[in-house]
C-alpha cells in the first residue's frame, strides 16, 4: 500500500498485553513511516517486550493514577516537540486524556483516539468522566469506534459529528483462537460434568455474580463440575466470593489473570459472559475468542454480539441479570438438550489482526 510520508506518534496506556495493538504498531512500522510509541506500562509487560522486539523507537512511562496524569501530559508535550509528528493516535483512557490535549495545544494536524469504552460514565453519572470524554471528542479530529454500538453512543448520546467517527473493529489472532480437536465437546467424561469458564473484570457491570449464583445451583446437581474465573478484582469481587462460599464442593477458582487466554479457553467446555445491559460492553474480545474456539457460549447480548447475524446459531443467549436462565442453559447443555453451537467462521474472518492493522494504516496514513 502506497502511503504519504508522515510522522506518527502512538500513545498507549492500560494495556499490559495486546496482540491487537502490537499488530497496529507493526502495520504502521512496516510502511517505513517514522513512528514513535509512548507506552505507559510496567517494564516487564508483554506489550513493551513486543515493541522492543519490533525495534520501534519508544519511551516507557511509569503508569500513574488519574491524579498524576499531568506528568504524562508534560512527557507528551516533550515527545511531540522533539518528534514533530503530523499524526497522533492514543489508545487507553489515560493515554487519551494526557496525549490528546498535548497534541491539540501543539497543533498536531491529525489527532485521533481509540474509544474502547462505552457509556459507563453516563450510566454512573460520573460528571468528571463525561466532561473528560466530551473534551476529548472536541479536541480530536477523528475517533475510532471499536464497534457499531460505540459509534452510536458517540453520535447519538455524545453528539459527535458523524464525519469524525470512524468504525474500525477490534481483532483477534484467528490462528491462536481456533477449535482444538483434542477437547471433548462440552462434556467432561461421561457424567456431563462441565468445566465452566469466565474471563471478565470482576465488576458489577459484567454480571459475574449471576454466573456464580447459577453455578451454585448447577453444582448441586453436578457436583463434579467446576467454575474457573479469570479477571482483575474490582467492585464485585467480595460479593462474588461470598456467593461462592456457599458452594460445598469448593470446586471453583478465581485468578487475576492467566498467561495464555487461548490455553485457558481450550481447557473448558462452556464459556459464560453476561454483561448486565445491551450497551455495557463496548466490544468484548472474549466474545470473539470463545466463538472462534467453538465453545458452547452462554452470552447476554452486548458489544460486538449486536453485530453477529443469526446469533441464535452460535450462542446460547440469556436475559440480562438472570442467574436462573444461566442455570437452565447449563442444565440443557449438560443433558444434551441444546443444539451444539458452531463457529461463525466467515463472520470472524472480518476480525483478523492483519485486516485491522491495514484499516489503521489506511485511516491514518493514506
Amino acid at each position: 500500500m502506497k502511503v504519504a510520508k508522515k510522522k506518527v506518534v502512538l500513545s498507549i496506556s492500560q494495556a499490559n498485553n495486546s496482540p491487537l495493538l502490537t499488530r497496529i504498531i507493526s502495520a504502521i512500522f512496516e510502511t517505513k513511516t517514522p513512528l514513535f510509541v509512548v507506552v505507559a506500562a510496567p517494564k516487564d509487560s508483554p506489550l513493551l517486550k513486543d515493541i522492543e522486539r519490533l525495534g520501534v523507537p519508544h519511551i516507557n512511562l511509569k503508569p500513574v493514577d488519574k491524579y498524576n496524569l499531568y506528568k504524562h501530559f508534560l512527557r507528551h508535550v516533550l515527545v511531540l516537540i522533539k518528534f514533530r509528528p503530523s499524526v497522533f493516535l492514543a489508545s487507553g483512557q489515560y493515554a487519551t486524556y494526557s496525549g490528546i490535549p498535548a497534541a491539540f495545544l501543539l497543533g498536531i494536524t491529525k489527532r485521533g483516539y481509540i474509544r474502547h469504552h462505552s457509556n459507563f460514565h453516563h450510566v454512573f453519572n460520573s460528571r468528571a468522566g463525561v466532561f473528560a470524554d466530551t473534551l476529548m471528542n472536541k479536541l480530536s479530529t477523528s475517533i475510532i469506534a471499536v464497534s457499531g454500538l460505540v459509534s452510536k453512543i458517540l453520535v447519538d448520546q455524545e453528539n459527535v459529528p458523524k464525519n469524525k467517527v470512524v468504525l474500525i473493529h477490534n481483532g483477534i489472532d484467528l490462528n491462536e483462537f481456533s477449535p482444538k480437536t483434542n477437547r471433548n465437546k462440552h462434556v467432561v467424561g461421561r457424567n456431563s460434568d462441565l468445566r465452566i469458564g469466565v474471563v471478565s473484570r470482576l465488576t458489577k457491570l459484567k454480571g459475574v455474580e449471576f454466573i456464580a449464583e447459577a453455578f451454585i445451583q448447577f453444582s448441586d446437581l453436578h457436583p463434579k463440575s467446576s467454575l474457573h474465573i479469570i479477571g482483575e478484582f474490582a467492585d464485585s469481587y467480595e460479593d462474588l466470593v461470598e456467593i461462592l462460599a456457599r458452594n460445598n464442593q469448593h470446586n471453583f477458582s478465581i485468578e487475576r489473570n492467566t498467561a495464555n487466554v487461548a490455553d485457558f479457553l481450550s481447557s473448558i467446555d462452556v464459556f459464560v459472559h453476561v454483561p448486565i445491559a445491551a450497551d455495557i460492553e463496548s466490544f468484548g474480545l472474549v466474545y470473539l475468542e470463545a466463538l472462534a474456539m467453538q465453545l458452547e457460549c452462554i452470552f447476554t447480548k452486548s458489544g460486538i454480539i449486536h453485530e453477529l447475524p443469526n446469533s441464535e446459531k452460535y450462542i446460547h443467549e440469556v436475559p440480562y441479570q438472570d442467574s436462573q436462565s444461566i442455570f437452565q442453559k447449563l442444565i440443557r447443555i449438560a443433558s444434551h438438550e441444546e443444539t451444539e453451537m458452531v463457529s461463525p467462521s466467515d463472520w470472524l474472518s472480518n476480525f483478523s489482526l492483519d485486516k485491522v492493522g491495514q484499516r489503521y494504516v489506511k485511516e491514518f496514513l493514506s
